[in-house]
């Protein structure tokens, strides 16, 4: 699931790098971000990824800071 969220957020396959999950361009905030955030926010809470693992990842954790900020305006 990381890694295909990773793909998403890269633009690796649209050569277009993505701030939300859903959208033309680099996307919208919407229903995509705020259903999938809880899950990976809390990938540490299974007990079977830890944070050094996450490094794989770069674009899902940025999109996890933004998407933390923005719940942090709401």
């Amino acid at each position: 699931m990381f890694g295909v969220l990773e793909l998403q957020l890269s633009g690796k396959h649209t050569g277009q790098v993505k701030n939300y999950l859903a959208g033309t361009g680099t996307g919208k905030y919407s229903a995509a971000d705020i259903g999938t955030f809880p899950w990976i926010y809390q990938y540490d809470f299974s007990g079977r990824i830890y944070a050094e693992e996450m490094t794989a990842f770069p674009h899902l954790m940025q999109w996890v800071e933004r998407i933390k900020a923005v719940i942090e305006i709401l």
